[in-house]
């Protein structure tokens, strides 16, 4: 059972590694992929996350955490193409091909993918370390986990939308770089949606496996370890951006503040969960051992 745990936190430790170098290479334009790279990198992430999910949840779980955001996501990104709310008025380029409706495909993994480490940085923050939730906890990791989601669209909006134009927001006021500050309020409705049906989903199986699951993998540092590691890994173009001449000489104000605000938002939850995994208790993790 130890060598199987070892493995698989192995496995995870060279997809994080892998996902971090590429995230470089492609921010600093090395393979000139396009959209093609953020697809790479959403889908390597998804995988990644599908996997990491399932040695706490269980692959039912993850399949279920994913359903729910293809579905909450889906809705609310075609309801606002067609009417404005929650998020304001867009659409999306024929770069983002193919579409589902309105919609491209490509998002809903991208929501599954942040969405999860976003949940599980939440959890870090609680102190909910176990497969289940509690009903103390039911609102509260879905709120705390919202705010750590829309910090990644906080970050990379403003260049998504108006320097690679894959989606355009219409013309009005109240804008954030291009960005109308209606779509952070109407993404944190929608996020917050998904954690509070999915704790809802948690809470209803009635687990309260507060410590560690069967296998006592939820226990090791090195797994929860990841998690922050992987959502520094997504703000990797917001960090590296400013330093590439050709980007930050065409755009500078737009790249400069997309790092400040990544450094302020992105990396600090990044760092704050990683200190606090650091402080886990070693007698804890002796548990499984006995």
């Amino acid at each position: 059972m130890t060598d199987d745990r070892s493995k698989a936190i192995f496995y995870l430790w060279v997809i994080a590694i892998l996902y971090l170098v590429l995230n470089v290479a492609i921010a600093v334009n090395i393979f000139d992929l396009g959209i093609i790279g953020s697809v790479v990198i959403t889908l390597l992430l998804f995988g990644f996350v599908l996997y990491y999910g399932s040695k706490r949840y269980g692959w039912k779980t993850m399949l279920i955490f994913f359903c729910i955001t293809a579905v909450i996501s889906w809705s609310m990104e075609t309801l606002s193409i067609a009417t404005g709310f929650p998020f304001g008025h867009y659409h999306y380029t024929d770069q983002m091909r193919p579409m589902l409706g309105t919609v491209p495909l490509i998002i809903l993994p991208a929501y599954f993918g942040n969405g999860f480490l976003a949940w599980t940085i939440s959890n870090i923050f609680l102190n909910n370390f176990g497969s289940g939730i509690s009903r103390r906890d039911l609102f509260q990791v879905p709120i705390v986990a919202a705010f750590v989601m829309v910090m990644w669209d906080f970050c990379i909006d403003p260049v998504t939308s108006t320097i690679s134009q894959d989606w355009v927001w219409a013309k009005g006021d109240n804008y954030y770089f291009g960005v109308p500050i209606q779509n952070y309020f109407g993404w944190f409705l929608t996020v917050f949606l998904i954690y509070l049906v999915f704790s809802v989903y948690l809470n209803s199986r009635r687990r309260r496996e507060v410590t560690a699951n069967r296998n006592g993998i939820l226990l090791q540092r090195s797994y929860w370890l990841l998690a922050p590691v992987m959502f520094i890994g997504t703000a990797i173009p917001g960090l590296v951006h400013p330093f590439v001449p050709a980007d930050v000489a065409a755009y500078p104000e737009i790249y400069w503040s997309m790092f400040l605000a990544t450094v302020m938002t992105m990396v600090f939850v990044s760092v704050l969960a990683i200190l606090l995994v650091s402080r886990f208790d070693q007698k804890a993790e002796k548990i499984d051992a006995q």
